[in-house]
């Protein structure tokens, strides 16, 4: 890696929601969605199941509100898609599979902002 490429690598992180990441769709589902004794996923009464997630990546939260009082509202959104934007009834490939959406989550700014300080701080940082 160049000067020039962790430059802008840097200048992105500063400019992205900051962190930490985490996926959390399935931690909503419970609000448009009931568990039936066949073990699938029902819309509650008065709700559409079109409103639960795909998949919601969500920064840290808006304001000073416990994370157990917290809804999707209340958390800055860096990456999420409803069933309700989509026009298909079959998804392929649209949300990640585990292990790459935890090295998303995990690739949050201030993360990435560390690295780069180690990289600039060591013996072998790119010289411009």
């Amino acid at each position: 890696m160049n000067a020039a490429t962790l430059a802008a690598l840097k200048v992105l992180a500063q400019k992205a929601t900051p962190g930490p990441w985490r996926w959390m769709e399935g931690e909503f589902r419970h609000r448009y969605m009931v568990q039936v004794s066949n073990g699938k996923w029902r819309a509650k009464p008065g709700r559409r199941a079109r409103d639960s997630w795909v998949f919601f990546l969500a920064g840290p939260l808006r304001g000073m509100i416990a994370p157990e009082h917290a809804d999707e509202w209340d958390y800055h959104q860096v990456m999420s898609l409803r069933w309700s934007d989509i026009r298909v009834k079959t998804l392929i490939n649209v949300a990640p599979k585990d292990a790459d959406a935890a090295f998303i989550a995990a690739c949050d700014p201030q993360t990435i902002l560390s690295l780069i300080e180690m990289v600039e701080a060591g013996p072998s940082a790119p010289k411009p």
